[in-house]
């Protein structure tokens, strides 16, 4: 008796851990593709025209484009300044003055010894006419002669003296405003001796701004100096201004693999913005005004040709709609059930409702029919509590109501999910159906949420954008599943039994309060 409760144990385990590997293939059966338990609809939208603009963005700091110092020309006295910080002046105004050398009694000096020089030199040209008239000495006139020229040399040194000390007297060029802005610095004051090539002053002009951005290595070759750019100043309410690239720089900088490079746009207005503040670019490479523009989601691309979906006649077109994926599809969105399944939450043809066990299975928890007495384990099955690769064998009946199912592994989207799981192109162009087809187009400016349509669609044509929604069914399933799970026969439980055809799963219908079953798992192992 001993003998026999043990085995009974022993076999009721065995029992359990098949149920639970049969429970952990349902889960997976149920989840292993996100596609089966997901229903795609569709958002609707119109082709408009507009203008579409391809650029290429950056931020930065708004900053003075023109800053420069005035120079000291040459050493002086400073005589007086003009202005201080914060005057705006215009190039060409003077901004300090020097004062001249005090040479006032070197210069009479030199000018009464010109006159005496003068004086000498008209004696020594009349003594030497007077030898000449009077037939002096050779001796004589030649003496005559070096005292003319000595005394022409000796005037002009004097006036070379004069002119040196009237050029001391005068003061040195003043310093003058060399571009039109604000005077930001003064670095001298009056009396101060200053040398030549002092910054004096620093003037900034606030009527040129600018602002540099990083371009990367795939931007910067599509860039030119004198393209336009649109600029959205943040501290301004995003006031939008124009702008003007000035200079793209040849030497970038290296970071992480990828090179940038430095580009500056200057503001071509200016009111109301300062230096420092933050500012979005985006310099314009292609603009186009009244494309037709569709949104780049419903654009599909396989092959180097692109696709969209556009609804067959009679189905709805208001634009912002949604739609439900057509007939081949398993639309489970909003609670659906799956293509060829019962409505209002009915089990499957077939399966008995209210948690009953499956027709032909004992009540009370018994063994189904066939099972071994005294808890021997199914024909077939290994011994010693061994698993068998042939045991997901069990019937093939769990399968039905899944092909409605297989439409929806394709149905991710060309060029997303569906593309590589129907064989491409071919997989694509098979998603037509009686609600909506793929109709191809040739495109031309991109940007990342709109593409402009050349050929394919019109203004005002319908188009559909996939978007993928949790199926409640995923839910449902495997609730039914695990409701079947609680009805481990002897164990109390209150619905489902033992399997329906070996020892590879469930019968569907589950347990009670199980739910709507996408399909009968009766040998999930051969799935």
């Amino acid at each position: 008796m001993k003998k026999k409760r043990i085995k009974k144990i022993i076999t009721w385990v065995v029992i359990v851990c098949v149920l639970g590997a049969a429970g952990g293939a349902g889960y997976w059966y149920f989840t292993k593709d996100d596609a089966v338990a997901a229903a795609q609809t569709f958002q609707q939208s119109r082709v408009t025209k507009g203008t579409i603009t391809q650029g290429v963005s950056g931020s930065g700091s708004v900053a003075v484009s023109e800053t420069e110092d005035a120079i000291v020309a040459e050493a002086g006295t400073v005589s007086a300044v003009n202005v201080e910080e914060g005057d705006v002046v215009k190039k060409g105004d003077v901004l300090a003055t020097f004062e001249g050398e005090d040479v006032t009694l070197s210069l009479n000096k030199a000018k009464l010894s010109l006159q005496q020089q003068q004086m000498t030199l008209e004696q020594a040209q009349t003594k030497w006419k007077n030898l000449k008239i009077s037939g002096g000495t050779e001796e004589e006139i030649a003496s005559a002669e070096m005292s003319i020229k000595s005394a022409q040399l000796n005037i002009e040194q004097t006036q070379l003296e004069i002119q040196d000390y009237e050029e001391k007297a005068e003061a040195p060029d003043p310093i003058v405003a060399p571009i039109d802005g604000t005077v930001t610095n003064v670095d001298i004051k009056a009396g101060d001796e200053v040398q030549a090539r002092l910054a004096a002053f620093t003037l900034v002009n606030y009527d040129k701004l600018e602002v540099t951005i990083s371009a990367d290595e795939l931007d910067i070759t599509k860039l030119k100096v004198g393209q336009e750019a649109d600029v959205s100043i943040e501290a301004l309410d995003g006031q939008e201004i124009t702008g003007t690239v000035t200079e793209i720089s040849k030497d970038g900088t290296s970071s992480n693999g990828v090179a940038t490079f430095p580009v500056i746009v200057s503001l071509n207005e200016i009111e109301n913005v300062l230096p420092g503040m933050s500012a979005d670019v985006t310099v314009i490479i292609e603009q186009k005004t009244d494309a037709l523009i569709v949104p780049v989601d419903a654009v599909e691309s396989m092959g180097g040709r692109y696709f969209v979906r556009v609804p067959n006649d009679g189905m709805s077109s208001s634009s912002g709609g949604t739609t439900s994926a057509g007939s081949g599809t398993s639309s489970e969105g909003d609670g659906a059930m799956p293509s060829g399944a019962p409505a209002d939450g009915a089990m499957p043809s077939g399966a008995p409702a209210d948690g009953a066990m499956p027709s032909g299975a004992p009540a009370d928890g018994a063994m189904p029919s066939g099972a071994p007495a005294d808890g021997a384990m199914p024909s077939g099955a290994p011994a010693d509590g061994a698993t068998s690769s042939d045991a997901p064998q069990g019937g093939q009946s769990g399968q039905s109501g899944q092909s409605s199912q297989s439409g929806t592994r394709g149905q991710g989207g060309f060029g997303g999910q569906s593309g590589g799981r129907q064989g491409g192109m071919a997989a694509m162009m098979n998603q037509s159906n009686g609600e909506f087809k793929m109709q191809e187009i040739t495109v031309g400016i991109t940007t990342d949420s709109q593409v402009e349509v050349l050929t394919g669609l019109s203004e005002g044509d319908t188009v559909l954008i996939p978007v993928v929604v949790s199926s409640s069914s995923t839910t449902t399933q495997m609730g039914g599943m695990m409701g079947g799970m609680g009805g481990m026969g002897g164990f109390g439980g209150t619905g489902g039994g033992f399997p329906g055809g070996g020892a590879g799963g469930f019968s569907g219908g589950g347990g009670a309060g199980g739910g709507t079953t996408r399909a009968s798992f009766g040998g999930g192992g051969g799935r």
